[in-house]
């Protein structure tokens, strides 16, 4: 995820205090990645290929439709790391912890 000279450590730890909705599907299976969100207690949702494949505004929508579970993920403790489904009908699945 890092750009510009950011390594990603330092852009994992920028973002910790937030809730990050990502694309990037790799931060879980990384490893390096993976223990720095750990480390710096990110609170992460990412969003599965069937969703980015959407257009914009169907993206929007989708975060839309599930946006009391996400706000429900503001008020969780870190880190973690969920996955939005496709479905609008399913539930957030939990990645890690």
């Amino acid at each position: 995820p890092g750009g510009g000279g950011t390594s990603d450590r330092d852009l994992i730890a920028a973002l910790a205090g937030g809730l990050l909705v990502s694309g990037d599907a790799r931060l879980p299976r990384i490893r390096a990645q993976r223990l720095a969100c750990r480390d710096a207690g990110l609170r992460a949702l990412v969003l599965p290929p069937a969703v980015l494949r959407l257009r914009m505004h169907e993206q929007a929508a989708a975060l839309v439709v599930r946006w009391p579970q996400i706000e429900a993920l503001e008020n969780m403790p870190g880190p973690f790391l969920y996955e939005m489904p496709a479905a609008a009908d399913d539930r957030l699945r939990a990645l890690w912890p």
